[in-house]
């Protein structure tokens, strides 16, 4: 875990070390739905794809599904107010 620049894009660093380390469970909560959707879209670019992405708050917001990019995996979500999460799979395969 590190402290990531506001303006920060290029996750690709990250993902490497986190796929070096057999990281299996992502942890989203804390991010912007940008730097999450950056985050996810650097583990399609490095074919990483950990067990469980969780997010509490970025996946909620629409825009993330848009912007993490069609190969999106999953995201659970845990909130006990609200659960309207989704991920561009599901949303993908509800529109056919």
């Amino acid at each position: 875990m590190r402290r990531h620049q506001p303006v920060e894009t290029d996750f690709t660093t990250d993902v490497i070390n986190m796929r070096n380390d057999h990281v299996q469970f992502v942890y989203l909560t804390d991010l912007d739905w940008q730097v999450a959707a950056g985050l996810v879209q650097a583990m399609n670019q490095q074919n990483f794809h950990p067990q469980v992405l969780f997010s509490a708050g970025p996946a909620y917001a629409d825009q993330y599904i848009a912007a993490a990019g069609a190969r999106a995996p999953p995201t659970a979500c845990g909130s006990a107010r609200e659960r309207r999460c989704t991920s561009a799979r599901t949303q993908r395969s509800s529109r056919r």
